[in-house]
């Protein structure tokens, strides 16, 4: 199903995949819900070869489900890091540490935030994006993601 989201153009896959996420982590109640959440960003040459975010149509169904909303583009990645899936943890974090950027034109007014991801490898991106948020007035970020790379 992952292949069939990143590779394949199935982006209805991955919406349909976060809200059973979010029908899931309602039923167990387990935690606060954010009050908002945003996706990790993909550069935009990568955007126009794969025609979507990933992450954002999971963020997207995920919000659904929870029902709090989804604020597309608050992070933006200004630096294709190239791809990722063949590199160590420090090769990603080096490689991605100055690739991101908040979305000036954007004012936000929640301080508790999900950070939504399809994939954690190293969990460097995810990282970097979270320290990112925080530093702009985040108090609290969640991660979200629906898979786990197994090395």
């Amino acid at each position: 199903m992952m292949h069939s989201l990143k590779y394949k153009g199935n982006e209805a896959l991955g919406e349909h995949l976060g809200y059973l996420y979010g029908l899931d982590l309602k039923m167990k109640n387990t935690f606060i819900l954010p009050d908002c959440l945003c996706a990790v960003p993909l550069h935009p040459d990568k955007l126009k070869s794969r025609g979507f975010n990933q992450a954002a149509a999971i963020a997207r169904g995920l919000g659904k489900a929870l029902e709090i909303p989804f604020v597309e583009h608050l992070i933006l990645r200004k630096e294709n890091a190239g791809s990722q899936t063949r590199k160590k943890r420090f090769e990603r974090w080096e490689s991605s540490v100055m690739s991101f950027q908040m979305n000036a034109e954007l004012q936000f007014k929640y301080l508790h935030i999900g950070l939504v991801d399809d994939i954690v490898t190293t969990g460097s991106t995810l990282e970097i994006c979270a320290n990112l948020l925080k530093h702009n007035g985040f108090e609290n970020v969640q991660v979200f993601a629906l898979c786990q790379a197994i090395n």
